[in-house]
């Protein structure tokens, strides 16, 4: 198979590429957004290889796996049925790093393109030294600048940050339904819902928050149902998540201020549905938010200047159509499915063509 795969990229044929998820793959599906592994699939005609054990962690291995966020046991099942393949595609550090320690020591190897959401954890840094998981890693795709520098280090001249929406933005789309009068806040991971529910009661202005929205890994612990202003929303739908997006006056993401991208598909998500954003200033975030242009930054924990922001975004007609306008445009040039799956194809096909 090896030597089919090398006969292939010899006469210019369509290259063999597995994609690897960390999570079950279900399949078209009208009423959820396509992501962005099963649009690229559709391009490459590569395979999705999709965690189907995610939730029965039977094996030693896979209980290890659960325990340390790395799933040594589907990097493993992808060697093993996937041996002469062109390029591995990981779309986390969760496969990514396992199967680049499986495939450092192979002489003759596929090439391997690992898409990092957060590499500058000391545990991160740690197993690179100790375990050299770059060495089975030839191009490292980012989601933003500050961890593009810190993917160079790791791996230097072969770090990319792709600036592009991995959000499916023919599912979230502006629409002309009524708004409703509350402000919308979506997600958990790095939120600062504390500053945002300090912030409403000087307002006055109706939020709900859904902290267990369909993409978030947690949910938010803490939650402070004084302000009577306040609707903590159960994990919806992603028909009835639009819904709420529809009917928003305008979305709050309240961030800390953190080197990767928290926040990045609820910021994307805002755009495709071309509504007013309020957010927290955050280096992870700073290539995507312009101030004014398509969404009005705040310094993160400023709980009066959150207020002030909220307010005047709410009360102020001609602020929000300037920030909408904004968000729209860039979906139209780059934060759309598009533009990300075509950036990564290209990345991809670069990649096997130097290996």
């Amino acid at each position: 198979m090896k030597e089919q795969s090398r006969r292939k990229k010899a006469s210019g044929a369509v290259p063999m590429v597995v994609l690897a998820v960390s999570q079950p793959v279900t399949g078209p599906d009208p009423k959820v957004p396509r992501t962005e592994f099963e649009t690229l699939s559709n391009i490459m005609d590569a395979v999705i290889v999709g965690n189907t054990h995610i939730c029965r962690r039977t094996s030693v291995l896979e209980k290890i796996s659960s325990k340390i966020a790395l799933d040594f046991a589907q990097a493993i099942r992808i060697l093993q049925n996937f041996p002469g393949v062109d390029a591995y595609i990981s779309f986390s550090e969760r496969i990514g790093i396992p199967l680049g320690m499986l495939l450092r020591n192979k002489r003759r190897r596929p090439a391997h393109v690992m898409i990092a959401h957060r590499l500058d954890t000391r545990a991160k840094q740690l197993l690179n030294i100790f375990t050299r998981w770059r060495y089975g890693v030839d191009r490292i795709i980012t989601l933003c600048a500050t961890q593009e520098r810190h993917a160079g280090r790791i791996l230097p001249g072969a770090a990319k940050f792709i600036k592009a929406g991995s959000t499916d933005n023919q599912y979230y789309y502006p629409s002309e339904t009524q708004q409703g009068d509350y402000i919308l806040s979506v997600g958990s991971e790095n939120r600062d819902y504390s500053t945002l529910l300090a912030a409403i009661p000087e307002t006055g202005l109706k939020l709900k928050i859904l902290s267990s929205s369909p993409w978030c890994r947690k949910e938010v612990t803490s939650r402070d149902n004084s302000c009577e202003n306040v609707e903590f929303l159960p994990r919806v739908s992603y028909p009835d998540l639009r819904d709420l997006y529809r009917k928003a006056k305008l979305i709050a993401l309240p961030l800390n201020d953190v080197e990767y991208a928290a926040g990045l598909n609820g910021l994307l998500e805002a755009f495709c549905m071309g509504k007013p954003l309020v957010v927290s200033s955050s280096s992870g975030l700073s290539d995507y938010i312009s101030h004014l242009d398509n969404s009005f930054i705040v310094p993160a924990g400023n709980t009066a200047a959150l207020a002030d922001a909220l307010q005047a975004v709410y009360s102020d007609e001609s602020l929000r159509l300037q920030l909408s306008a904004g968000a729209k445009a860039a979906v139209e040039d780059y934060a759309n499915l598009a533009a990300f799956t075509s950036s990564l194809e290209r990345e991809i096909k670069d990649t096997i063509s130097e290996v």
